[in-house]
């Protein structure tokens, strides 16, 4: 009986070795994110390094990868201390203020706007409060 047990157990593990290959190579052609994460993986070098473009000509066709807005926000941080992108920023973590690249973006925003003295946004920003013309709007009560 012991005999027959363990032979079985091996029969068995020979099958699931011998199976596991079709397995994988069958879910690696049916991933329906593999053509978008290549997308991504060659964007996110580029927007990190300031390349607005890897981040706008990719938009559409990542439109619906769940990593898109870390593309965004890969780029933003490379926009950090240039006044041009400060509304950029606040619209992006208006956006997407809980996700990680969103954190990671605030405190170097913050520290930017510290450095250039830009007291009304640093406090808007701390606060949890952003201005838009002449209101102020406290985030979750807009």
């Amino acid at each position: 009986m012991n005999d027959t047990l363990h032979g079985l157990c091996a029969a068995l593990a020979l099958a699931v070795l011998a199976g596991a290959p079709l397995a994988n190579a069958a879910t690696d052609t049916d991933d329906p994110l593999a053509a978008n994460r290549a997308i991504f993986k060659k964007a996110y070098p580029k927007a990190r390094a300031g390349q607005r473009s890897a981040y706008t000509s990719n938009r559409s066709a990542l439109k619906d990868y769940p990593l898109l807005p870390d593309l965004h926000g890969a780029w933003l941080r490379s926009q950090v201390g240039k006044s041009s992108a400060d509304d950029d920023i606040a619209a992006y973590l208006d956006t997407y203020g809980d996700l990680s690249p969103a954190r990671a973006l605030r405190y170097r925003w913050l520290k930017s706007l510290y450095k250039r003295k830009r007291w009304d946004s640093f406090l808007a920003v701390e606060h949890g409060v952003r201005t838009v013309g002449v209101v102020s709007v406290v985030h979750g009560q807009e």
